[in-house]
């Protein structure tokens, strides 16, 4: 799977590493003392180390990285047991291209006991991207046992079953989701779309306001129905309506990978929006 969608399963919302000063490092503020005490420094090196994988998390979230790169080298000098580092090591390498390393990284973290559902998570995307779907559905379950809070879980999961046909099974993961995280304008899009592939009959209706403007998750759904239905001609125009009504970023990686989508993209009508 394309970075971005990775990006997007991933704000995955890493834990971000607790600072604490240490109590050399206010007396020595305080001018209270004159040496540091190997605990102490012991201290100092963790909340150093701690702070660095956080400057390396947001510099990975902006794209930067070559600094990302140099801080977690940094931190990995300083204490490579530091909590997430290991984590976001994997992230730096699958961003440079390099999976094999990022997956060596997620399970040397998983070891370590740290970021479990994260590195589950990551390591269940590669599986996808390798059309290894027993495996990708092996680490989202564990994911989901690890944070079964988070909605984003149930939402991987359900990918992997569409994937692999079992829409029905989709849905109900994607219902769990929905509860978790009842604001994501993405999983109501995710619910019609899977239950379209269900074939069996629809139970959502297009709410009518027109008043306000149209909803392109709404115009992708109908797009949907048209190619379900062999309206190919009524499909790439509403294809066409939601290009122009969604961010680039959002369309494009939609299509390029939503399951139901991709079973049209040999259509030549629809070429130009898988390319």
């Amino acid at each position: 799977m394309p970075n971005a969608a990775l990006q997007k399963v991933l704000t995955w919302s890493p834990g971000q590493p607790v600072f604490r000063l240490s109590l050399t490092a206010v007396l020595l503020l305080l001018g209270g003392i004159l040496f540091s005490a190997p605990e102490g420094r012991a201290q100092d090196d963790e909340t150093a180390a701690a702070h660095k994988v956080q400057l390396a998390a947001e510099a990975q979230n902006r794209g930067w990285l070559v600094s990302a790169r140099k801080l977690l080298e940094e931190a990995a000098a300083i204490n490579p047991d530091t909590p997430g580092l290991r984590f976001h090591r994997a992230l730096q390498e699958l961003h440079e291209g390099h999976p094999r390393r990022a997956a060596a990284f997620a399970r040397a973290s998983l070891s370590a006991g740290q970021n479990v559902a994260d590195c589950r998570t990551l390591l269940g995307l590669l599986a996808m991207r390798d059309k290894d779907f027993a495996e990708a559905e092996y680490q989202m379950r564990e994911a989901i046992a690890a944070d079964p809070e988070n909605g984003r879980g149930y939402y991987n999961l359900s990918e992997v079953l569409r994937w692999q046909g079992r829409p029905r099974e989709a849905l109900a993961q994607l219902e769990q989701a929905q509860k978790k995280q009842p604001g994501d304008p993405v999983i109501p899009l995710k619910i019609r779309l899977t239950q379209i592939e269900t074939g069996e009959r629809l139970t959502f209706i297009r709410p009518k306001n027109d008043s306000s403007p149209s909803d392109p998750a709404w115009t992708l759904t109908e797009a949907a129905l048209a190619l379900r239905g062999g309206r190919i001609d009524k499909a790439v125009t509403l294809l066409d309506q939601a290009r122009d009504e969604l961010p680039p970023a959002f369309f494009y990686p939609l299509l390029k990978e939503d399951h139901f989508f991709q079973t049209y993209k040999s259509e030549p009508a629809l070429a130009r929006f898988f390319e």
